[in-house]
């Protein structure tokens, strides 16, 4: 060979030392480029890797979407002519769920030349299925009595989440979160104050589309029916669990000293207070309570009382001493009226005198003398 071979021989090892080879950029692409689908369900892409480096690795990561999407790759690493499958999720877990078109690039990464990378461009297209969002609340009745079930019905025509508000005429309001899916319900006990109950519904289709619904309704205090027979001047006053009393019947006669007063709750707890007032010349007064408890059935009261106590006090106390005064004659009263002879000692006891002997205290035994 001749020398100025050589040289430029060793020239070319120098230069393929010096500047090792050169190789094309690698390509990423994407198929479909674009997907449209409904929410709730997920979109797929095939990812395919060309002209890579010989021997390397590529990671794939997605940009562009909103924060929190989800997406899984069927491989995250992908060889120098490689594919994976990407899948994106459009659930209501997903903030890609509400309907718009979403952008978003893949890149695969040499896990060990970082510049050594290729990008491909996509999108995620979100219908709207169905109407706009409209929400229903409503009671399963319009007044409660107190102590009764309340039941709220919430509805939607498309999955959403929100906020119950139930405020009282009076007080604080109570709040609840809620996500629908299907109708739901709520089950509360009619408690005071009385008056209109309001019920408010807030919601969203997880899109920022708000809407609402108001529903009302009454909680009154129980219902009081009665049937009142009375020949006396009486004043029944029935106190409620409401504590709003009133004045039930008034009936006045001086005939008779009895009162039965019938009362029947339709619900809740009753404290029945019972005064009698006779109409005689001297004024007696005499009172009773009782509790119904929280039934649908009739209680009966009946009140016993008297016209005069004093007069009838007085005469049953000097009936009674007339009976005594009776009962003593009849014990002391001798059998034939003559005085009677003690068998022990002897002595005559008077007829007035005790079964006993005045002198020696033995029973009087022995006939009159």
């Amino acid at each position: 060979m001749k020398s100025h071979d050589l040289l430029v021989f060793a020239l070319l090892i120098l230069i393929g030392v010096a500047f090792p080879a050169v190789h094309a950029a690698p390509t990423l692409t994407l198929f479909p480029s674009s997907v449209i689908t409904n929410p709730n369900n997920a979109a797929s892409y095939i990812v395919n890797l060309n002209g890579g480096t010989a021997n390397a690795s590529y990671a794939l990561t997605v940009t562009g979407l909103p924060t929190g999407a989800v997406y899984s790759f069927s491989s995250t690493s992908i060889g120098p002519s490689g594919s994976s499958v990407l899948t994106i999720q459009t659930s209501t877990a997903s903030p890609l769920y509400c309907p718009r078109t979403y952008p978003f690039t893949v890149t695969a990464t040499n896990t060990i030349l970082s510049s050594d990378s290729a990008s491909a461009t996509g999108s995620l297209e979100v219908n709207q299925v169905g109407p706009s969002l409209v929400v229903s609340l409503s009671t399963d009745k319009s007044t409660y009595i107190a102590g009764e079930t309340v039941t709220i019905m919430i509805g939607t025509n498309r999955p959403a989440e929100g906020t119950l508000t139930i405020s009282p005429p009076s007080g604080s309001p109570q709040s609840y979160k809620y996500e629908y899916t299907s109708p739901l319900t709520r089950t509360l006990t009619a408690t005071p104050p009385l008056g209109t109950w309001i019920v408010r519904l807030d919601a969203d289709d997880y899109c920022g589309v708000p809407r609402n619904a108001v529903a009302q309704f009454d909680v009154s205090s129980p219902t009081i029916s009665t049937t009142n027979t009375t020949t006396n001047t009486t004043t029944i006053t029935v106190t409620s669990a409401s504590t709003s009393s009133s004045v039930i019947s008034t009936a006045t006669s001086a005939t008779s000293t009895t009162t039965s007063t019938s009362v029947t709750t339709q619900i809740g707890a009753l404290t029945i207070i019972n005064v009698l007032t006779t109409t005689s010349t001297t004024p007696w007064t005499t009172s009773t309570q009782t509790t119904l408890a929280q039934s649908s059935t009739t209680s009966t009261l009946v009140i016993w009382g008297v016209q005069n106590p004093p007069l009838e006090l007085a005469l049953g106390i000097i009936l009674t001493i007339s009976l005594l005064a009776i009962a003593i004659s009849l014990i002391r009263r001798p059998r034939n009226g003559n005085a009677i002879t003690c068998g022990k000692c002897g002595f005559k006891n008077p007829f007035t005198a005790s079964s006993f002997c005045i002198k020696c205290g033995q029973p009087l035994k022995r006939e009159s003398a």
